[in-house]
């Protein structure tokens, strides 16, 4: 009996010991459930500790790994010969244990058929079977490890794991796997497992997703000696702009077939230097057959310690390429240090014909050699790439032409040239490098100026050193070269560098551009200073004139209340009586609004400040003039104070508001002669010199229609129709009331003043209406 409780205590210790080797860890991405990570991969010598996740990552254990879950194992019973099996149901209460399923070495071909029935699966291993198919384990979601190397998986689609979030290690390995998906491996949340075991596999065709995990820690993928060869691409994936692709990890191709590393521009990285700041996982690639060229090249144009880094296991004095055989001998320092440049690619489609078109990323440029290929002209199209050097040496060629790609050219050799075309050379950058050796030019384009005499190389150039071509004499002296071309002038027979700019005879032409400039600009300046002027010295007529031809608006009726304000000298009898008798009743007909203030002005009215309210309520004002004294003055006793008031200075009200408002109008009616009167008055004469008045005294137009003709047309008629009745009517009965008034107290006046009015009648022709 004690010995049981000895053993029995020996146990917990056991458990103790191997709880206490653990601490609970979360990974920051990767689903797991309640994963746990050695103490070795924790420095608590520091405040707070320091995980190493790439340890925790390659080491981590789940509860019933560690003892602190119970576990149950499940057994599997065959139906029939064919490998046909189910799982049988434990006698044993399961609610509170996890599952295993572990059956290797034996005969099943297929998964159990009630798998389903135990979600609470997290173990799988079936080592060892005849298993031709995963199906889709998506009802066991628990899962954490699945092993099932040595069977005869032929295919892994991209739904098979789908579902399976705390998935962490799988193990494909020694199956004949020949379809892998792209992303086989990536779970709903964007997650992948930590391991994936997939050495000795028989894929050929690899696609890329399945090793760039963006943003993904994972441990290893193993798949060393599979026979993998080719890396595709096969959903058109490219990298994230801002993504970091397996924070750590490593990919195994150690043993396998591959021959060439992912061409990592088809997933849009553009450069090496891109490549490893988005990419920090590690490949091993030991005894490779790799073939050295220009996709490969890309991975070493890097420092040599990223690039060690990269190709975990390899040093300086490794035996990296195999192929070409021209670079098989040679250590990955000795490529790095002296060969970068023979590691290049053929280039056939758009090649001109007898040409050697190559890629040749160590010097970022594709190169067109076609020395003595017997062609006669620049080829129209030539293959794609950022940079060209051309190499058009020993050929038939006599012109420099222009073609779409010569602004991506970085270096030009051609041999006999004897013309030079100066859109060719404009369209080239401006560090292009020239070697046109061996030339037979006889003159150079201006063009060049803009290149640097440093990078042309035209040997010796025989030039006639005339006014027109100084300015190679200051290219070549201004630019403190040492050029390697010399240019002999033929006229004086001695090197161009020997010369002054007095020896090219030029005479100092006049600009012309600069002098039509100056003339524009002086033209210019007159008119403005002319427009000025004029806008000072004539704004009243210039907008009098504006006003009359090209104003034609009118303003919502709930702006103004009046239609007309009719200004006059009130003293002025005949004024009175005319207005009274013809005009007013004349407006009113044709449907306006008329504001006559002797008539419409109430007893006790402020005189000054209703005058002033009906001015701005009214849209146009018919201002008549004479050249009595009364227009500039005339006095309205209110009380003890005398305001005065006149047509003038009602006329300077009006003027602010038709310099304001672009609907209002001013008609001026004269009845003598007030270009005399008003002569020094600048508005008035404004008006007469423009000649924007009626002439009351005319006898060749009918005065109301003129000024009917210059109003704006009156408001809605058959809106107006019924106040247009009463305004007559009331004008009638004001005529009638105030002859009568005139005939009780001046009977002698009246006469007069009706023999005045009839005679005025008949001399303006304008009462008969």
């Amino acid at each position: 009996m004690a010995s049981l409780y000895f053993w029995i205590l020996i146990l917990l210790v056991c458990f103790d010991t191997l709880h206490c080797q653990y601490f609970k860890w979360t990974p920051s991405v990767n689903g797991t459930r309640n994963a746990y990570c050695a103490e070795h991969c924790r420095d608590c010598s520091v405040t707070p500790c320091q995980v190493d996740e790439e340890c925790c990552v390659c080491g981590v254990k789940s509860p019933w790994e560690i003892g602190l879950e119970s576990t149950l194992l499940l057994h599997v019973e065959y139906r029939n010969a064919f490998g046909d099996n189910t799982l049988i149901k434990p006698r044993k209460p399961f609610s509170d244990s996890v599952l295993q399923l572990i059956h290797t070495n034996g005969r099943m071909r297929t998964f159990p058929n009630n798998l389903c029935n135990f979600e609470k699966i997290v173990h799988i291993n079936l080592q060892s079977n005849s298993i031709g198919k995963i199906p889709n384990l998506g009802c066991i979601p628990y899962l954490e490890v699945l092993i099932l190397s040595k069977n005869q998986l032929m295919e892994i689609r991209n739904t098979t794991f789908v579902d399976n979030i705390f998935l962490r290690k799988v193990d494909l390995s020694f199956n004949p796997i020949r379809v892998l998906d792209p992303n086989a491996f990536r779970r709903y949340d964007g997650s992948s497992p930590f391991s994936m075991q997939l050495s000795h596999i028989d894929i050929r065709d690899l696609d890329v997703t399945n090793i760039f995990l963006e943003g993904r820690m994972f441990c290893d993928i193993d798949l060393s000696h599979s026979s993998v060869q080719n890396f595709v691409n096969l959903n058109n994936f490219t990298v994230a702009p801002d993504a970091l692709y397996g924070d750590f990890g490593s990919v195994n191709l150690e043993n396998s077939m591959v021959k060439q590393l992912p061409n990592f521009t088809s997933i849009g990285i553009s450069s090496t230097q891109e490549f490893y700041e988005k990419i920090h996982f590690k490949v091993l690639v030991l005894n490779l057959s790799l073939t050295c060229d220009c996709i490969f090249v890309k991975y070493l144009l890097k420092d040599l310690t990223a690039i060690k880094k990269f190709f975990s296991g390899t040093d300086e004095g490794t035996m990296i390429c195999s192929e070409p055989e021209s670079l098989r001998n040679y250590t990955l320092k000795d490529i790095y240090d002296n060969h970068l440049d023979d590691m290049t690619c053929d280039v056939a489609s758009n090649c001109p014909p007898k040409c050697h078109c190559y890629e040749q990323p160590s010097k970022y440029h594709t190169v067109i050699n076609c020395t003595e290929s017997h062609i006669t002209h620049f080829p129209e199209t030539l293959p794609w790439a950022n940079k060209y050097s051309i190499i058009f040496g020993e050929n038939k060629i006599s012109s420099l032409e222009k073609k779409s790609y010569m602004e991506k050219v970085s270096y030009m050799q051609v041999s006999g040239i004897m013309h030079m075309d100066g859109q060719a050379i404009s369209s080239l950058p401006n560090n292009v490098v020239l070697d046109l050796q061996d030339h037979n030019l006889q003159s150079l384009p201006s063009e060049l100026f803009s290149k640097d005499p440093l990078k042309i190389n035209l040997g010796r150039v025989l030039v006639e050193c005339v006014c027109s071509s100084k300015w190679l004499y200051l290219w070549t002296h201004f630019q403190n070269t040492n050029s390697t071309t010399k240019y002999i002038c033929s006229n004086f027979n001695k090197n161009l560098e020997l010369l002054t700019t007095d020896d090219f005879g030029c005479k100092e032409p006049i600009d012309q551009t600069l002098f039509i400039v100056m003339i524009a600009i002086c033209v210019l300046a007159v008119l403005l200073i002319l427009l000025t002027l004029t806008y000072c010295c004539f704004y009243p007529e210039m907008l009098i004139l504006t006003r009359k031809f090209f104003t034609k608006t009118r303003p919502n009726r709930k702006k103004c209340d009046f239609d007309v304000y009719i200004s006059l000298d009130e003293e002025d009898r005949i004024q009175r009586e005319w207005v009274i008798t013809s005009l007013l009743p004349y407006l009113e007909s044709e449907g306006y609004k008329v504001y006559l203030p002797m008539r419409d002005l109430l007893p006790g009215d402020n005189i000054l400040s209703e005058r002033a309210n009906a001015i701005k309520q009214s849209i146009a004002y018919i201002v008549i003039l004479t050249e009595k004294d009364s227009m500039e003055n005339f006095q309205d006793v209110d009380g003890n104070e005398t305001t005065t008031v006149s047509v003038i200075r009602e006329f300077e009200i009006m003027w602010k508001l038709f310099e304001k408002d672009r609907y209002r109008n001013v008609i001026f009616l004269d009845l003598e002669n007030i270009r005399k009167k008003f002569a020094k008055h600048r508005i008035v004469k404004a008006f007469t010199r423009v000649r924007h008045f009626v002439k009351v005294s005319s006898r060749k137009k009918n005065i109301l229609r003129e000024v009917r003709s210059r109003l704006h047309d009156p408001f809605d008629n058959t809106v107006c129709y019924n106040e247009k009745v009463y305004d007559f009517n009331r004008n009638t009965k004001f005529k009638r009331n105030v002859l009568q008034l005139e005939q009780l107290e001046l009977p002698d006046e009246i006469f007069t003043i009706k023999k005045n009015i009839s005679d005025f009648n008949k001399k303006t022709s304008f009462y008969g209406k």
